[in-house]
């Protein structure tokens, strides 16, 4: 599944809060190990100002923040 959510279009409390969760990602790392055989892998890259950075989460990483929002555009 393929989703893209553009913050600019949220609105104002709603995009704080993914900003700011989005800012959390552990770039450039590896996912933690799966915490159970069939939990979901997230791959969230992040477009902004400074470029694109993307952050692989297993399911068990993914801020609460992120939830609704991910839960929307899939």
């Amino acid at each position: 599944m393929h989703g893209t959510v553009d913050t600019e279009a949220l609105g104002h409390a709603e995009r704080e809060r993914v900003e700011t969760a989005l800012r959390g990602l552990p770039f450039d790392r590896p996912p933690a190990p799966p915490t159970h055989p069939d939990s979901f892998t997230y791959e969230i890259t992040v477009h902004d100002g400074d470029g694109s950075r993307t952050a692989t989460i297993g399911e068990s990483q993914l801020p609460a923040e992120l939830g609704d929002t991910l839960q929307l555009t899939l």
